[in-house]
């Protein structure tokens, strides 16, 4: 039950980073570098936290 509470609040966390990156630059080629960058920490955490 502890892991499913914690998988929501890193869903939330994820979803915030993905929306303050797309805000926080105009340029269209740092957001898509913000974007890819948040995806490949996500999955390397997964890796990692598996």
């Amino acid at each position: 039950m502890h892991v499913y509470g914690t998988t929501l609040l890193s869903g939330i966390g994820f979803t915030m980073i993905l929306f303050i990156g797309g805000l926080a630059f105009i340029d269209i080629t740092l957001e898509r570098e913000v974007k890819f960058r948040v995806l490949a920490g996500s999955v390397l955490s997964a890796l990692c936290g598996s």
